[in-house]
């Protein structure tokens, strides 16, 4: 089975901690300058923080809450823009969404071009478009389009053990957890344990220093116990650990 969770042969980012942390530190200290609200509120979160940093792509389930204006969601886009990272305003448009909530995401766009540098397979990928690649729709339809992509993987053109493997769970799983740089083998392990969800208890969780700091959504995934001693596994943890720890130091976060 260990073969198995190997599947999509993930590589570490090739980037030291303190190359990630350098990378966040002045961004993060530009953003509790100009919002310091907003910094307190959301940007020094955990999953924030790697996602400013490079070491992953993605990062969702932020929302501006009541200072959510038009003006300050420009204000954050054009911010963000300086950096490589897309702040997407999560307004569905056509569907006569208003998005009070100023719900939205971000996307580093270096680290969504190096995806296919960190696992070798990528099931139903599509090449990734930086310049037409700038809205929320736009970033939303190329998501819908992998995950369709995943669903509707054939016998005979994927790696997958489709014996085991429900592609309709994995065309969730997997376009989001490499969105988010998981490991492949955590990756893998979460479409090959049915009701993953419901085996919760009896799963190994991520050991992420400082990955439940700040009240934020929690850069932590879940894994077999038997993968607790994976080299990749392990490496991962301590890449995002060091990076948080020399991002809090440096800011000055109490993380306690």
């Amino acid at each position: 089975m260990k073969t198995v969770y190997g599947t999509f042969n993930y590589q570490l980012p090739p980037q030291s901690s303190q190359d990630y942390a350098s990378r966040a530190i002045p961004t993060l200290q530009a953003l509790r300058k100009s919002f310091p609200k907003l910094y307190k509120k959301n940007f020094r979160c955990p999953s924030e923080v790697l996602t400013i940093s490079g070491v992953r792509a993605f990062d969702t389930y932020y929302d501006l809450g009541n200072e959510a204006s038009a003006g300050l969601r420009k204000e954050l886009e054009a911010f963000f823009a300086e950096y490589g990272i897309l702040y997407l305003d999560e307004t569905a448009e056509v569907l006569g969404d208003k998005n009070e909530e100023g719900k939205y995401s971000l996307v580093n766009q270096d680290a969504l071009k190096d995806i296919p540098n960190r696992y070798g397979y990528i099931p139903g990928w599509t090449q990734y478009g930086p310049r037409k690649m700038q809205r929320y729709e736009d970033f939303a339809l190329w998501w819908l389009v992998w995950q369709r992509q995943v669903a509707m993987l054939k016998r005979r053109d994927t790696k997958l053990p489709l014996d085991t493997v429900d592609l309709i769970a994995a065309s969730n799983d997997v376009p989001f957890g490499m969105l988010l740089g998981y490991p492949g083998e955590a990756i893998m392990a979460s479409i090959l344990i049915p009701d993953m969800w419901d085996e919760y208890g009896k799963l190994a969780q991520a050991r992420i220093a400082y990955g439940s700091a700040f009240d934020g959504a929690e850069p932590i995934y879940s894994y077999p116990k038997e993968l607790a001693d994976n080299p990749n596994i392990m490496a991962h943890e301590t890449l995002w650990s060091e990076i948080l720890e020399q991002v809090y130091a440096a800011l000055g976060e109490k993380t306690e």
